[in-house]
């Protein structure tokens, strides 16, 4: 898999929607952020197992901060693995083409993509 490299990422937010956490993660962001895990935390319950996801506002990750230039990632230093390893599943991938197709940016080849943000 080659690389996009850091230009093509416009920088929309569109993987950074429901991230899933585990445990440990949301004690290093709780550490790291002084927050209650109850305030960045959501669970979600399927029949067979229970995913904990960072919580959401306005479909992004309450981490992100928007800017002039785009987004940025309050939590970066410390984020989720899901986020550093973004996309590692379909469904990721689909979130970066529905955002950059909403933004008339062009979309890219899927067996090459791989994120380096």
């Amino acid at each position: 898999m080659s690389t996009v490299h850091v230009q093509d990422c416009h920088k929309c937010a569109g993987c950074c929607s429901d991230p899933e956490v585990t445990e440990e993660e949301v004690e290093l962001i709780k550490e790291q952020t002084g927050l209650l895990r109850s305030w960045f935390v959501r669970e979600v319950r399927h029949p067979e197992v229970t995913l904990l996801m960072l919580q959401s506002l306005d479909d992004r990750c309450m981490f992100l901060t928007e800017t002039p230039d785009g987004y940025t990632c309050d939590i970066y230093d410390y984020r989720p693995e899901t986020c550093m390893r973004f996309p590692t599943a379909d469904h990721q991938l689909s979130l970066c083409e529905r955002e950059r197709r909403k933004r008339s940016l062009p979309v890219l080849n899927q067996d090459t993509y791989k994120c380096s943000c």
